[in-house]
């Protein structure tokens, strides 16, 4: 697939605390359109709410306030409370100031994401969502976060943004929009927050797990908001995945954890999928007038590892299977939406 026709498949993207965009503390949404993938909303939610809030700063995507509606209509996420900072780094009531870029919006649940400015998510496209958690109660040492992504589209009657029932997209967007702590400097990632192991390929057990830690000290200070970043990005080719130091690659070194576990999920992903049972691969997609039964006959069914020795064959059967799913999730999902969850209940002295 050309450049050119890769770059197409930008989709429009929404954050909801607890949905889109990132925030602590929230649930976060983020959706995707075909053309454009502009952040849009995140939801938020704090599993204890007397023990953290989440907040976000800067303006609420317009795709989220136009798409992510319920059935009457309304929104389904809010503004929250407006804050400042006051001289000792800490929380105070402020009035809604939509140009004021310093205001802390938070919430418990249902919070909207917003962010510095639209973003927009194709292949290749990389960025990063920052959203903050407020501890409520002194002596909280960590707290334990939960997101999911899922692909939305249009409700064909209604044009509002609903959930896809399409299993294999749900688990395309996983392998192909990875989740980061770190980015170094020298381009490379670190920190990969890898879906959870649970046995199950349905969207609805499909999970990402972390941990934040006040830094440098044992306990987060109480009604001091702690900023938490994400990065992701959208690898361009399967390539970026599979070989170190190179432009476009995930990783400088070879040693790295995160990319020998990356390795590992790629060859783990390389299976037969199973429409009986709705397993479908995170990563490969074969069209069904390929000739191939599955990704693994595609791409490596001369028992091949993927790697960086991978043949060239190899190597090409890999991408065109790699870039199929690319087109698959541009065809298919029209928003991107990203639920994030905070449980710190059980985390103090």
């Amino acid at each position: 697939m050309s450049a050119n026709n890769r770059k197409k498949i930008a989709r429009s993207l929404f954050m909801a605390l607890s949905a889109l965009v990132v925030m602590v503390g929230f649930s976060v949404a983020w959706f995707v359109s075909n053309h454009r993938v502009n952040a849009t909303g995140m939801n938020i939610e704090a599993a204890n709410a007397q023990d953290f809030q989440l907040a976000s700063k800067g303006k609420r995507q317009e795709a989220e306030q136009k798409y992510l509606k319920n059935e009457d209509s309304q929104n389904i996420l809010n503004n929250g409370t407006a804050y400042l900072i006051n001289s000792d780094g800490k929380m105070i009531a402020a009035s809604d100031d939509t140009n004021n870029t310093e205001i802390y919006y938070a919430g418990f649940t249902n919070l909207a994401w917003r962010l510095d400015d639209d973003v927009t998510l194709m292949p290749g496209a990389s960025g990063s969502m920052t959203f903050y958690i407020i501890p409520r109660k002194e002596n909280l040492t960590s707290a334990n976060l939960t997101f999911t992504l899922k692909a939305y589209e249009d409700n064909t009657t209604t044009g509002l943004a609903v959930v896809s029932k399409n299993n294999q997209l749900q688990n395309l967007v996983m392998g192909h929009i990875l989740f980061f702590r770190n980015w170094e400097a020298d381009g490379s990632y670190a920190g990969w927050i890898a879906p959870d192991e649970n046995g199950s390929y349905l969207m609805a057990n499909s999970e990402y797990s972390f941990t934040v830690t006040p830094e440098n000290k044992t306990t987060f200070e109480k009604d001091k908001p702690y900023p938490v970043t994400l990065y992701w990005v959208w690898p361009n080719y399967i390539r970026n995945y599979i070989y170190t130091n190179q432009n476009g690659s995930l990783f400088t070194n070879p040693d790295s954890s995160d990319y020998k576990n990356l390795l590992k999920f790629l060859n783990k992903e390389n299976f037969q999928n199973n429409e009986a049972e709705q397993k479908y691969s995170k990563i490969f997609y074969v069209k069904p007038d390929s000739g191939a039964a599955s990704a693994k006959d595609s791409t490596s069914g001369n028992g091949n590892q993927i790697d960086s020795n991978i043949t060239d064959a190899v190597l090409n059967e890999c991408n065109e299977a790699y870039n199929n799913a690319d087109q698959y999730i541009g065809k298919n999902a029209r928003y991107l939406y990203v639920d994030v969850t905070v449980d710190m209940s059980e985390q103090s002295n």
